[in-house]
């Protein structure tokens, strides 16, 4: 019974943790290259936009020596909501890519990409044999 669960574990966590990752890095990837961008401009475009305002949120705003302790007090609160807007902004642009990663893997003969093609199809076999592996100790198990 332990044993199921471990499968079943490690099944989980191929699935949430390491095929978002390799989605993520073939989703960075093909942003990069640019790959089919007839199919995937829009979310290019949406990307781009998304970076830059994190580019534009990180950008320090010199401050003002001559600032009063309130001036100061708010300038700092306003770096402080920008630095947050941007971590915020960083989380939507990951998501991005793993949506963008999950699309692309679909594609057949991307160049650039057999490295994160072959990472995320290494994965789903990982999955597919832990999977078989579950249910045929689950069916012993029951027997």
């Amino acid at each position: 019974m332990a044993h199921l669960a471990t499968l079943k574990a490690k099944i989980e966590k191929l699935k949430m943790v390491d095929l978002n990752k390799a989605h993520y890095a073939l989703g960075k990837k093909a942003g990069e290259l640019r790959v089919a961008p007839e199919k995937f401009g829009a979310e290019y475009d949406e990307i781009a936009a998304i970076e830059k305002s994190v580019a534009e949120k990180r950008a320090v705003i010199p401050g003002d020596h001559s600032a009063t302790n309130m001036e100061l007090l708010k300038s700092a609160a306003i770096s402080v909501k920008r630095g947050a807007e941007a971590d915020g902004l960083e989380i939507k642009l990951k998501q991005k890519f793993v949506a963008l990663g999950s699309c692309v893997e679909l594609l057949s003969g991307a160049a650039g990409l057999e490295n994160e093609m072959a990472a995320v199809h290494s994965i789903h076999s990982q999955v597919e044999k832990l999977d078989q592996e579950y249910s045929t100790l689950a069916e012993n198990h029951t027997s």
